[in-house]
């Protein structure tokens, strides 16, 4: 005969095992060792900065800072709903001091600067977390293939394969990233940089400034005033979700976010092309991560201006000749 207390107990264990429980592990960090060991490398070129990294089913990875040891290092990656969780901004590294290989991206946390680390030597279920960059626990390495992954550009979705198993792919398993042999019709390995998360708060060492290369497999524009432009309204950029709009990247809305120099805030302003006659004295705005256009003040409707709606996204309505209707174009790398 089984006891009460027995049938309890099994109770309680059935209804822990069902239910995913936020890993915590230390208390607090070690605040010099934290900033020693994890730095943001100012000199790198970011293809995506501070943005979520989207599962299939539109969840988004986040990183607890005290689930991992005193310098936030073995963290893993977990899996939540998108906007429920600090730690989901990403900054997607294609050069820098940790990376030295074309074609290849670092995967770091806006939170930590902790990079996105696979480990075939540690037990299965923990070989996928975030440790410092460049490999070493104080933060001093410099490059390692464990932290790199193959990446040939554009906002995916796209799999997550590192370098030091290029057999391997990251992959959704409950509320943690694993790894798994890759297979490309599994949606669980199919991962998709978009959408801006908001202050990463935590970011530590380096400056504010970033370089972007601003690429990712979007159309080289036939003629352009701005080869790597940002498009600043007040204090806030333009941003766009490749992820937003249809299957096509089309219909996607225009949003305002805080300015992060990100690939998604970089704009082309194309003068004349294919698409563009260079007539009227109008330009074509195109969005480089897509290679979309999108109108702007457009010549056949000169009483209709772009400006900022109440919904955090820019809409149309009757020009009125003030500072609403007035944007910057600021060229360069940075905003």
């Amino acid at each position: 005969m089984v006891s009460k207390s027995a049938l309890l107990l099994a109770y309680a264990a059935a209804i822990v095992s069902a239910t995913p429980v936020q890993r915590r592990v230390v208390t607090e960090l070690n605040e010099d060792a934290f900033k020693e060991a994890q730095q943001r490398d100012a000199t790198a070129t970011r293809a995506f900065s501070n943005v979520q990294i989207k599962t299939a089913d539109g969840k988004c990875l986040f990183v607890d800072k005290l689930s991992g040891d005193f310098r936030a290092n073995l963290t893993p990656i977990q899996v939540a709903q998108c906007g429920t969780k600090d730690g989901e901004g990403w900054d997607v590294i294609t050069a820098g001091k940790h990376n030295d290989q074309a074609g290849s991206a670092l995967i770091v946390s806006s939170l930590t600067q902790a990079c996105a680390n696979f480990d075939p030597r540690r037990a299965a279920g923990n070989q996928v977390l975030l440790f410092s960059c460049g490999g070493r626990a104080d933060g001093g390495g410099q490059v390692t293939n464990s932290q790199l992954f193959t990446f040939s550009g554009g906002a995916g979705p796209l799999a997550l394969q590192p370098e030091n198993d290029k057999g391997k792919c990251f992959t959704v398993k409950g509320a943690v990233v694993d790894i798994a042999d890759c297979n490309v019709s599994d949606q669980n390995q199919a991962f998709t940089f978009g959408g801006a998360a908001g202050s990463a708060g935590g970011a530590t060492g380096g400056n504010e400034n970033t370089n972007n290369d601003g690429q990712n497999g979007a159309q080289k524009p036939e003629s352009s005033n701005a080869a790597q432009a940002a498009l600043r309204l007040l204090l806030r950029c333009l941003f766009i979700d490749p992820t937003a709009g249809d299957f096509r990247q089309n219909l996607i809305p225009v949003s305002l976010v805080e300015c992060s120099g990100a690939a998604n805030e970089q704009f082309d302003i194309v003068t004349k092309g294919k698409h563009n006659d260079g007539k009227d004295g109008a330009a074509l705005v195109l969005v480089k991560i897509t290679g979309n256009s999108f109108v702007w003040t457009p010549v056949n409707d000169k009483a209709t201006c772009v400006v900022p709606g109440n919904n955090g996204r820019l809409v149309t309505a009757a020009c009125k000749g003030d500072s609403s209707e007035t944007y910057t174009i600021v060229a360069g790398n940075g905003v």
